[in-house]
């Protein structure tokens, strides 16, 4: 009973400590607004990453007609949510590649949901869970820990970091994006990190202009326990980063648009089959979405 009471404490202290949202000393957050002519890139490791983070902004670029592109890093082929709705424990590569493609099928209803079609989304299908091991070894072929496979069972591009390095410019350079919007290089979740990483190093090898913003999904105290945010609240950037060099913006949702957002993430059901991610689900349905500027790139069309 003694043990348990101090591990109370210790999760309360860790959310006191880590302060996901500064109620106390809530900084200013500039109003994010990005214009109809911008060409907008959003990297989302995976599926359902872009509706939490931006589904309200994603319905409004969706309702102006801005030019958009959601690129899907992986499948999120690693969730274990069909193995509990089949109630087979039996881990079979096989099953792991199914749950890949339900994902992917609940990122196509969701984007409907928002306004959009699926032409604005690109599947990768890079290892779930494995990004890491990519940006670690980037020439050393990697094989999924869940798939078994080392290389994608619909397009055979393989496994290695430097094709994703590749990947990720080769879009760049077509799509012509002048707003990025990537994972938040701070983020406690492994894939989530090397996915910044590789835009980072992708977007420096091209010497692109425009403007990057990060978004920030996972943060974890004492590196055990996740901290969520509280549902229908502003959001405000975690203490531990709001620092000068990072300018922080918020985009606020319409009635509308959070209707929109709601009914997005109800279309994420393998997700939501999951205790905790159904907690993560109902604290980011806000009255905002905030975005952190990139140090090393300019924030030049959103202030108003």
């Amino acid at each position: 009973m003694t043990i348990l009471f101090t591990l109370i404490i210790l999760v309360i202290t860790a959310d006191l400590l880590a302060n996901w949202f500064s109620y106390l000393k809530k900084p200013s957050l500039s109003s994010l607004k990005i214009k109809r002519k911008e060409r907008v890139l959003f990297f989302s490791p995976h599926p359902d990453d872009e509706t939490l983070a931006a589904g309200g902004l994603i319905s409004q670029l969706l309702s102006q007609k801005n030019p958009l592109k959601i690129v899907f890093i992986t499948r999120g082929n690693a969730n274990p949510s069909l193995f509990l709705k089949d109630k087979k424990f039996r881990f079979l590569p096989e099953k792991f590649i199914e749950t890949g493609r339900v994902r992917e099928g609940e990122a196509k209803k969701a984007i409907k949901a928002l306004g959009g079609q699926e032409n604005n989304l690109l599947f990768w299908d890079y290892p779930d869970g494995a990004l890491s091991s990519l940006w670690k070894n980037p020439k050393k072929l990697i094989a999924s820990q869940t798939t078994k496979l080392d290389h994608s069972p619909d397009t055979s591009q393989e496994y290695r970091g430097e094709n994703l390095t590749k990947d990720i410019k080769d879009v760049i350079e077509e799509f012509q994006p002048t707003v990025i919007f990537a994972p938040h290089q701070k983020e406690s979740n492994p894939d989530h990190q090397a996915v910044a990483l590789f835009i980072k190093k992708a977007l420096k090898a091209i010497c692109w202009q425009g403007s990057m913003y990060q978004y920030l999904i996972h943060l974890k105290a004492l590196r055990f326990f996740r901290l969520y945010p509280p549902k229908n609240k502003i959001l405000f950037p975690p203490s531990c980063l709001n620092k000068k060099n990072y300018h922080w913006f918020s985009f606020w949702l319409s009635e509308e648009q959070l209707v929109k957002k709601r009914s997005a993430l109800n279309y994420y059901q393998s997700q939501l089959m999951i205790p905790t991610l159904r907690a993560l689900f109902r604290s980011f349905q806000a009255q905002n979405e905030i975005f952190a500027s990139y140090p090393d790139y300019s924030s030049k069309s959103s202030k108003r």
